[in-house]
């Protein structure tokens, strides 16, 4: 595999070609969001990167030859392939709503974000431009993989400025009261709230967004009877400049359960609007 072929169709062959869909245990366990997140993000690398089978030597190899970026355990994103898309993994036990912490929804990710870390921002020589991300969900019970969906930030998420916006307003809001504030990414920071000016108050954004299974439910019905069932969500614009497409239509044509259809998804900044996307079905 070359490092070009590292996108998120060679992710979609490798889910098809693999019969191991076993979540592993994480070295975290104390942690319970860690445990449950961790071996996932690494199970997601390896279907981007082809290392599903190498040695550990050769796994970190190949990591690092395919992702110019491996993740953070507090920021965004959790991957990223070399010169090419940034990776945001989610592990959820049903298909409900997905938590998103203190990060808004991304339909693109930026290097001027402040929610970012400095490593992720220096890649690149760092010079890379806004980047398509892609979220990747896994619904994961007793450690197997029952579902997983592939969707890019541009059809899911709206532009950062409407996230932005809610959040600065309530932000201004609170700045305007007579507290001692702190400089933060987060809503506010209020130092010495009593009278001994010992104790403070901090005010976080939690984000969530709706599962694509529920967002998408008009282009594609999940049925929770089904063993595996995998759906990503591609703009047919970035699927076709793909060089392993053709690889990809191959498969579908030799096999009834993996599937390619034309569809179109109401554009997440103005729902009247229609964006060509390619759905790609793989159901067991």
């Amino acid at each position: 595999m070359s490092m070009d072929e590292a996108n998120i169709i060679t992710c979609i062959i490798n889910v098809v070609n693999s019969h191991n869909r076993i979540i592993g245990t994480s070295t975290n366990e104390h942690n319970r969001l860690h445990a449950l997140g961790e071996p996932l993000e690494d199970y997601v690398k390896d279907l981007f990167s082809s290392a599903e089978g190498l040695s550990k030597e050769e796994r970190v190899i190949r990591h690092n030859s395919v992702f110019s970026y491996g993740g953070g355990k507090n920021n965004p994103p959790d991957a990223i392939i070399r010169n090419g898309d940034a990776i945001e993994v989610k592990k959820v036990e049903s298909i409900g709503d997905i938590p998103l912490n203190s990060s808004y929804p991304k339909s693109k990710l930026y290097r001027n974000d402040s929610r970012i870390s400095s490593d992720c921002k220096n890649i690149e020589n760092g010079t890379w431009g806004p980047k398509d991300i892609i979220y990747a969900i896994g619904c994961i019970k007793n450690k197997e993989l029952k579902s997983f969906a592939l969707v890019y930030g541009s059809i899911y998420c709206a532009n950062k400025e409407c996230y932005e916006n809610l959040f600065n307003s309530i932000k201004y809001s609170i700045n305007n009261v007579d507290f001692v504030l702190e400089e933060t990414n987060e809503l506010a920071h209020v130092n010495a709230v009593d009278p001994l000016g010992i104790t403070y108050f901090r005010a976080r954004g939690m984000w969530g967004i709706s599962h694509p299974f529920k967002v998408f439910d008009y282009i594609h019905s999940y049925n929770r009877n089904n063993e595996f069932e995998m759906v990503a969500i591609i703009p047919t614009e970035k699927f076709n400049s793909f060089a392993n497409k053709n690889e990809l239509i191959v498969m579908t044509e030799n096999d009834e359960r993996f599937n390619i259809y034309d569809k179109q998804v109401k554009n997440p900044n103005n729902t009247v609007e229609l964006l060509d996307v390619k759905l790609i079905t793989y159901i067991v």
